[in-house]
């Protein structure tokens, strides 16, 4: 593809109008992606309103252009220097910049929790592995513990299940609000639980993971599964709010 998309929500970045030209400044933590992509789908904060602009914006970022420093070793932040952003650029209206990053936000979070589906089960194949080769096999805490997250996963794709069956029934739905939080919590915990069966050796970054090469170590595979959430929608403790406004009821202050 000529454009490679990856999409950060940011916090710490905004755009501004000067001399007569929209640029970008901030620094925030890089997304996967953002060392090789083409272009970068950002959330930024307006830094005054004005007639171009209101508020919050979404932006198409060319990472080609002058004034970015991409991520690499030894620097995993994203950083906006005075970055050029050409009105082409700006996705919506001025004051639908909103809108149309609760969109993205949804989109995010959506394929996040059917991701997190898909490697969850991986993940529990791959630590019977772990268990089977580390003579755990017959250990009854390391049973317990896998039998417990195989029921737990189980139960994440029921939840999965009902969702979408009431996807469009028109009847409300807070099953789909609480899936990006189960999800994203089982699986930090197989990950976990993989880390622990390893011992001293899950501290072994060169040790291939759950789903092998070239996807990292467990440890790494856990570290990222407790960032991409903060990433993709705020973490998890973002995530605690929504089902406490939607599945609860409760205020939000």
């Amino acid at each position: 593809n000529e454009d490679l998309w990856t999409v950060p929500l940011m916090d710490g970045a905004t755009i501004a109008e000067a001399g007569g030209a929209l640029t970008l400044r901030g620094t925030v933590p890089a997304p996967p992606g953002a060392a090789d992509a083409d272009r970068c789908l950002c959330g930024v904060h307006v830094e005054s309103a004005g007639a171009r602009l209101d508020g919050v914006a979404v932006v198409a970022v060319d990472l080609r252009a002058d004034g970015i420093t991409r991520p690499d070793d030894a620097n995993p932040q994203l950083t906006f220097d005075g970055v050029v952003v050409a009105d082409d650029e700006v996705v919506g209206e001025r004051d639908q910049g909103w809108p149309v990053l609760q969109s993205v936000r949804a989109r995010l979070r959506s394929l996040r929790w059917i991701t997190s589906l898909l490697a969850i089960q991986r993940a529990l194949e791959s630590l019977a592995d772990v268990g089977r080769s580390r003579g755990l096999a017959d250990d009854g805490v390391f049973r317990d513990v896998l039998a417990g997250l195989q029921v737990e996963a189980d139960a994440v794709r029921a939840l999965a299940y009902r969702a979408l069956a009431k996807q469009t029934s028109g009847h409300p739905n807070p099953e789909l609000a609480m899936l990006p939080l189960v999800t994203a919590q089982t699986e930090e915990r197989v990950y976990l639980a993989g880390l622990e069966a390893l011992g001293a050796d899950g501290l072994d970054m060169g040790l291939d993971g759950p789903m092998g090469w070239p996807s990292g170590s467990w440890a790494s595979e856990w570290m990222t599964a407790t960032t991409a959430a903060a990433a993709a929608s705020g973490g998890l403790g973002a995530e605690r709010d929504r089902v406490a406004g939607r599945v609860l009821g409760l205020r939000l202050h």
